[in-house]
């Protein structure tokens, strides 16, 4: 695992105190790196999320790369959680917030993530 992958994780993880947990998986789904804001523990379906569902996800999504072009983030609004999916060089790197944090930082995290990897 690169050094500018684990970087990457402690910088997201610190930006916003509603960022409750940052992981990072190569292109066929093996997990490079994890973070989880201080203090608390991840649930276990939260992690299976993490380890199966995103990469299903973007293997659907593939059927459709040559119409629509390759999906590059995404934004998932769930009653109890936010999640956010960014796709960067072979890299699916997936962000677990809060459900009440403002939508607005996706933005900052689009930027800070595209510059980190």
């Amino acid at each position: 695992m690169s050094k500018a992958v684990e970087e990457m994780s402690r910088k997201v993880i610190s930006m916003e105190e509603g960022i409750r947990f940052v992981g990072v998986m190569d292109h066929d789904g093996k997990v490079l790196t994890e973070a989880t804001r201080d203090g608390l523990q991840l649930q276990s379906k939260e992690r299976e999320v993490f380890e199966i569902d995103h990469h299903l996800i973007r293997n659907i999504n593939s059927v459709f790369d040559d119409y629509l072009g390759k999906v590059r983030t995404m934004m998932i609004i769930r009653d109890k959680i936010k999640q956010l999916v960014f796709y960067k060089n072979r890299k699916i790197i997936f962000v677990s917030c809060e459900p009440k944090m403002n939508k607005d930082i996706f933005f900052e995290l689009s930027e800070s993530i595209a510059t980190s990897l």
